[in-house]
């Protein structure tokens, strides 16, 4: 069983990092192509794609993952319950698209079909995956999902700047699509042990399914508004080009948004198995983690920070320069992402789904008029409203997580370098040469090391490898 999970998590791991560096880079040619305003057009059609997806979804996949883990004869019926259930959802959020494009005016006539298209392929690829999830035998999405992104980065390096538009970029990445869902569907079909079992009564399934990831669903939903709307609202109170800097910051960030997300989940099982069994062990390793944790994070957001600019004339060119104090603050979002994420792992892991929950719905309501206020002081308003948002509820959060697993955590020293590193990367002179701000890096990393090398050192007795 440990090779077969390690074996599906080494093959999620090696082809989501695939995937990543292909969508970076050629977002990159695209971005360096359309330039930030056509860009950023570019990127509103994904973003709509991926709002309107979530709420079509039903907040399905995990419950189809778990169903047929628990239960591989509930394969054939689970899959064909879920894609009717989801061809509602379709219906029901082409109609919401139908309403808020009447009002607002925001993607052409034209593009509206294609955009429901990416939904309905975005939901039933998700839901083809996972039935394969559900079996454990990943090799095969995962190799479809990697060969299509190949043919994706072939096509854009090979298509003549000249037929480089909007429109054109959108309908071949439906196409492809298309492609990419057909084929992995017809594995289903083809491979055996993958769709079996009997299709069982479509009301009673469908009910018990809706009832399970109604949960789910409401946490998808609730998170919309600092997951995605935040573009609706940039996109109704600035510019296209504001679209554009914002998400070309984004691109860069998913790199490492994928990192936090696939280390959290590489040790959540271990965790969970740790609550059940060895409960004291777990809080011993979460107390001398954590603060390594948040240092040595807040020093990659550090370097990150302060190499921005360079990054940006790298990769972007000269336009994008607008694009390096959203950049830079960020990334310093992202740091708080991460400690989120370190925070709810280890609650899910506990038992606390309701607390993550309720945090959901608190962030939600407060970020929401807080994001709308801040788009309309452009994409950098955009990102002092994120970070505004976490700050404001991060006391909040690890009040609760100290006190649900009765830590105790000393942070002092660990908040002040926080504050020092944040305010030195992003308040330094845009003009600093590139090799001063190297050899800061180098020396904090310094201090770091010395620093916790022997905490750690002395600390034997407890292994931070949770």
């Amino acid at each position: 069983m440990s090779n077969l999970v390690l074996k599906n998590f080494s093959l999620l791991t090696i082809s989501n990092f695939i995937n990543q560096f292909i969508l970076v880079f050629s977002g990159i040619k695209i971005a360096r192509t359309l330039g930030p305003a056509s860009y950023g057009i570019y990127t509103y059609l994904f973003i709509q794609m991926l709002i309107y997806s979530t709420i079509s979804d039903l907040g399905l996949r995990n419950i189809i993952i778990r169903t047929i883990a628990r239960n591989k004869e509930m394969a054939k019926s689970t899959f064909f319950v879920s894609i009717t259930l989801q061809l509602f959802g379709l219906i029901i959020c082409s109609s919401l698209m139908l309403i808020y494009e009447h009002f607002t005016h925001s993607i052409k006539p034209t593009m509206i079909i294609y955009v429901i298209l990416a939904v309905y392929l975005t939901n039933l690829w998700a839901t083809c995956e996972s039935v394969w999830q559900g079996h454990q035998r990943m090799g095969t999405p995962a190799f479809i999902n990697v060969f299509y992104s190949l043919v994706w980065i072939i096509f854009v390096l090979l298509t003549p700047t000249s037929s480089f538009t909007v429109e054109y970029l959108f309908k071949y990445y439906c196409y492809s699509q298309i492609l990419q869902v057909g084929t992995l569907f017809i594995c289903m079909f083809l491979v055996r042990g993958v769709l079996i079992g009997k299709i069982t009564n479509f009301v009673v399934s469908g009910f018990m399914i809706l009832k399970e990831s109604s949960p789910y669903y409401l946490l998808n939903v609730v998170n919309l508004p600092t997951s995605s709307l935040s573009n609706n609202f940039l996109e109704r109170n600035s510019t296209k080009s504001e679209l554009g800097y914002f998400n070309t910051s984004n691109r860069l960030m998913s790199p490492v948004r994928l990192v936090i997300n696939l280390s959290l989940s590489a040790v959540f099982p271990n965790i969970s198995a740790l609550w059940i069994n060895k409960k004291q062990e777990l809080i011993n390793k979460v107390t001398v983690s954590f603060p390594v944790f948040v240092i040595i994070f807040g020093w990659i957001c550090f370097s990150f920070a302060l190499v921005s600019k360079n990054i940006i004339l790298i990769l972007f060119g000269v336009k994008f320069l607008p694009s390096v104090p959203i950049m830079q603050f960020q990334i310093w979002f992202i740091f708080l992402y991460a400690l989120y994420c370190f925070i709810g792992t280890i609650w899910g892991a506990t038992d606390q789904q309701r607390l993550i929950a309720k945090f959901g719905v608190i962030n939600s309501l407060i970020a929401t008029p807080l994001l709308w206020f801040g788009s309309k002081y452009n994409a950098i308003g955009l990102v002092y409203s994120y970070l505004i948002v976490y700050l404001i509820l991060f006391p909040f959060y690890y009040y609760f997580f100290v006190k649900t697993l009765n830590l105790k955590l000393k942070m002092l020293k660990e908040l002040i370098c926080i504050i020092i590193m944040f305010l030195v990367s992003s308040f330094i002179p845009i003009t600093t040469p590139f090799w001063e701000r190297v050899v800061l890096v180098v020396i904090t990393l310094a201090i770091i090391i010395k620093k916790y090398y022997k905490l750690l050192r002395i600390d034997k007795k407890v292994d931070i490898n949770i």
